[in-house]
């Protein structure tokens, strides 16, 4: 189904991402999990730094040196799906209106843009 819209046409904004369930997961996962937990301990865990990794393009992405766990990750993942990060991103490249605030497109892409 379309997504609802204003009177002008532009889509109503999602409630704020604080007020979702998978923001409430990740913030008793925080408080539960991670906030009793040391880096330090954590980075002596070799099956979690072999996995906390990732690498695009030749670039390597270490996130074992992150006070994360795996299931960190996945509620992170959650999260971004849930929240269709990925469509918006490529909303962001398209120049589509992804500022409802401000009723226009943003400009990011714009600032990095080749002249």
């Amino acid at each position: 189904p379309p997504a609802p819209t204003n009177p002008n046409g532009i889509p109503k904004p999602k409630p704020l991402v604080s007020s979702t369930h998978e923001w409430k997961r990740l913030q008793h996962h925080a408080t539960d999990v991670i906030s009793p937990s040391h880096l330090r301990t954590m980075i002596q865990d070799p099956t979690r730094c072999s996995s906390m990794y990732a690498t695009h393009d030749g670039v390597y992405f270490d996130y074992s040196r992150q006070q994360a766990t795996l299931e960190t990750m996945d509620l992170l993942f959650d999260l971004a799906e849930k929240r269709e990060l990925t469509q918006r991103i490529q909303g962001m490249f398209n120049g589509e209106k992804i500022n409802f605030t401000e009723d226009r497109a943003v400009l990011h892409t714009a600032l990095r843009a080749s002249k």
